[in-house]
This record gives C-alpha cells, sequence and structure tokens, in this order.
C-alpha cells in the first residue's frame, strides 16, 4: 500500500511546482532526446512535468531504500544450554565485518540487508559441529526488541566425538608394483 502511495506522490506532485513554473515564467519548456531506447519530444508545461517526474523515479531509491541496517544479538551454548565463553573472529564470521564480543559468550553484530535476500551467519568453534544460521528477522527463534534489534535464540553448537584409539588394530598393506610394459 505504500508503495502505492508513494507512486501517487511521483505522478502527483510535480503537477503543482511545473504549473507554477510556467504560469509564472515567460518561457515555454522543451525536453526531447532518447529516454531508454525511445526518443521523446515534449513542449510546454508537459516537458516540465515529465522531467520532474522523471528526475523523482530515479531518485526514489534514495528516500525508500530496499535494505535494512540489522542489530542482532545472540549467544552461542553447548548442547547442554551452557554459554561457550571466549568468542572472537575466528569462531562467527559473517561478510561485511560489524561484530562486537562479550566476555559472557554472547555477541553484537549488525547486518546490512535487501529484503529477503538474508546473510547466512556461521558458527565455529574448537571441538565442536559447525553451525550455520540464517539470518532472517521473520524466521522462527528470531524477535525483536523495542529498540529494533533482532534476538537469537541461543545457538546451540554439538561437540564433536572424541576419538580414543579403540581396539581396532591396524592391519598392513601390501604393496604390489606395477608391472613395466
Amino acid at each position: 500500500m505504500t508503495d502505492l502511495l508513494y507512486l501517487m506522490g511521483i505522478l502527483l506532485l510535480p503537477i503543482v511546482p511545473a504549473f507554477l513554473l510556467f504560469k509564472a515564467l515567460p518561457s515555454t519548456g522543451d525536453v526531447s532526446g532518447p529516454l531508454g531506447g525511445l526518443q521523446i519530444k515534449l513542449s510546454g508545461a508537459f516537458a516540465g512535468y515529465f522531467a520532474i517526474v522523471v528526475l523523482l523515479f530515479v531518485m526514489y531509491h534514495v528516500w525508500h531504500p530496499t535494505y535494512g541496517v540489522y542489530k542482532i544479538h545472540g549467544t552461542v551454548t553447548d548442547e547442554n544450554g551452557n554459554p561457550i565463553p571466549g568468542l572472537d573472529g575466528n569462531n562467527l564470521t559473517l561478510e561485511p565485518a560489524g561484530l562486537t564480543f562479550y566476555p559472557d559468550g554472547s555477541f553484537d553484530m549488525k547486518v546490512v540487508a535487501a529484503n529477503g535476500d538474508w546473510p547466512k551467519l556461521s558458527v565455529n568453534y574448537p571441538n565442536y559441529m559447525s553451525h550455520p544460521v540464517l539470518l532472517d528477522p521473520g524466521a522462527q527463534g528470531m524477535k525483536k526488541d523495542s529498540s529494533g534489534v533482532i534476538l537469537l535464540s541461543p545457538i546451540s553448537l554439538t561437540k564433536l566425538p572424541s576419538y580414543t584409539g579403540g581396539s581396532v588394530a591396524a592391519v598392513p598393506v601390501a604393496v604390489t608394483p606395477e608391472p613395466k610394459p
């Protein structure tokens, strides 16, 4: 609905300055040349109106951006729900970077993303399985607080199984040379 209002404003508001300019000034307007593969030739008040409308359509993205800046706060925990302390830039990666780490295992990040084109956060910690998180504010497990910060549910990492050697004996492999032709 707001896009329709913007479109109506872009089409209707330039009528006022076009009318005022061509009533107050004795000259006539002329707009001609190629536009998007078409040859145009306009004159009079409509030429001024057309020029202002084209300018507003070109500048539309300035006052109505198609991306947002989001601040996201989250915590990384182990499989028991205990926070994993000491996170740093080697454990979480995001491009472009915008991370702040806290001693309690939590972090803040700033994300610039087009709506629907959300980045993915990769969480890595030694001896834990890597865990990817899609940073979509509308996804399950994410909510906005009163200041607009997106709060992630705790990111639970699973510890990798440790290898103890076991009782499997090594079996020697015989190498046989290839026959020469």
